[in-house]
This record gives C-alpha cells, structure tokens and sequence, in this order.
C-alpha cells in the first residue's frame, strides 16, 4: 500500500501530513529524543465551535494548521497490506 502526502508541516519535531487534499491528517513516521513513532491517523476533535486536531499534545484547529501548511512530496510505503500485489 502506497499512500502520497504532498502537503504537511513540522512542529515540535514530529512531520505531519494531509491525505486526500485536507480531508486527513496523520502523523508520520518520525524519530524525536530516541523515540520512534509510526504512522497514526489522527481524530478530529471539537475545539470551542471549531474543528480541529490534536497535534503534539497541543489542540490546534484546522485553520491554524492550513497555516503551518507547505509542501513536502512525502510517499510512505506498506509492504504486503492491501498492496495490489498481495493474494490477501
């Protein structure tokens, strides 16, 4: 399974990126103070009237995330998992 983010942002350390346009936020793979994180998908959550996520312990909406927001072109790759190349 191939997933594309063109768009994302650094902040505190950990890269995030934007799937399908700004639809989905996941957190990538990073490393931070010898910690390994993987990819997560993260949940919106209601922020005052707003919606938004939580990102690095820190709520933010999606308007101050558009903000952050460049391009990065990042590709994460899962071998075997609902690949097209997999029987199962």
């Amino acid at each position: 399974m191939i997933k594309e983010f063109k768009y994302g942002f650094n902040y505190k350390g950990f890269l995030f990126g934007w799937y399908n346009g700004f639809d989905q936020l996941y957190r990538l793979p990073s490393t931070v103070k010898k910690r390994s994180y993987p990819i997560k998908k993260l949940n919106i959550i209601k922020i005052n009237k707003q919606e938004g996520y939580r990102v690095a312990r820190a709520q933010k909406t999606i308007l101050q995330l558009k903000e952050l927001t460049e391009r990065i072109d990042y590709v994460y790759v899962l071998n075997g998992v609902n690949g097209k190349d997999c029987p199962f």
